[in-house]
């Protein structure tokens, strides 16, 4: 009897992923904004944010290890919802980016 939701291993490296591409360009952004953590971080920043995006990503897999099988179901939907949604907002993006024109909702 299985105790846990065995997720894809596509899907999991998707997610590893999703958490890499997030961590880093947040923990970059900030360290943009800010000059004094820029400056403390100085030439070890890639390092650093190499180190937390690898321990983000480790505990994001741990956690969807973990997953119980009765939320099977559930987990299929929020990551359905997920590439979903992902999906319309690179949609906007691309009309944006290449100026279609044509509905006036995305004024």
């Amino acid at each position: 009897m299985n105790l846990y939701v065995q997720l894809d291993p596509a899907l999991k490296t998707f997610i590893g992923l999703g958490v890499t591409f997030v961590v880093s360009y947040l923990i970059l952004q900030l360290a943009a904004v800010s000059p004094k953590l820029a400056e403390y971080l100085g030439q070890y920043k890639v390092g650093i944010v190499t180190w937390v995006t690898a321990m983000a990503v480790q505990l994001t897999q741990a956690q969807l290890d973990k997953i119980p099988a009765q939320w099977d179901e559930v987990v299929f939907l929020a990551m359905k919802l997920f590439a979903e949604v992902l999906i319309t907002l690179f949609g906007f993006v691309a009309i944006r980016a290449f100026n279609i024109k044509g509905h006036n909702a995305l004024r």
